[in-house]
C-alpha cells in the first residue's frame, strides 16, 4: 500500500513537471520575435552609458530614445512618459515603429495613425 501511495505521488510530480513546462512554452511563444528583440535591445540600453545610473523618472525615456532615436522622436518626443506611466497605445506604435525601422522600412509620423 505504501509503494502504491509513492507511486501516484511520483505521478503527480511528472505530471505537475510537464504541465508546467507547457505553461512556460506557451508563454514564450506567445511573444513576438520583434518583442524580444526590441526587449534585449531595451537591457542594453539600460547598460549603456548613456542611461546607466539615471533615475527611474529618466530612464525609461532614455532606454527607448536609445532603442530607437527615430521612433522616440515620433512618438514620445512631444510627451515623454511621466514616471510610472503607462501608455498602451504608444508602446504598440513604438514596437510596429522600431519593427518597421529594423527592417528597413521608412516609418513616418503616420505610424501612429494605422493603429
Amino acid at each position: 500500500m505504501v509503494h502504491f501511495k509513492v507511486s501516484i505521488l511520483f505521478v503527480l510530480f511528472i505530471v505537475c513537471i510537464g504541465i508546467s513546462s507547457l505553461a512556460d512554452a506557451r508563454s514564450t511563444s506567445k511573444t513576438s520575435p520583434i518583442a524580444r528583440s526590441l526587449k534585449r535591445q531595451q537591457r542594453r540600453c539600460e547598460k549603456s552609458s548613456a542611461c546607466y545610473g539615471l533615475h527611474d523618472e529618466h530612464l525609461h525615456n532614455c532606454i527607448l530614445k536609445c532603442a530607437s532615436e527615430h521612433c522616440y522622436e515620433l512618438i514620445y518626443a512631444k510627451d515623454p512618459l511621466e514616471d510610472g506611466e503607462v501608455d498602451n497605445s504608444r508602446s504598440k506604435a513604438f514596437l510596429k515603429c522600431f519593427d518597421k525601422s529594423s527592417r528597413g522600412e521608412s516609418v513616418s509620423p503616420q505610424v501612429l495613425d494605422e493603429l
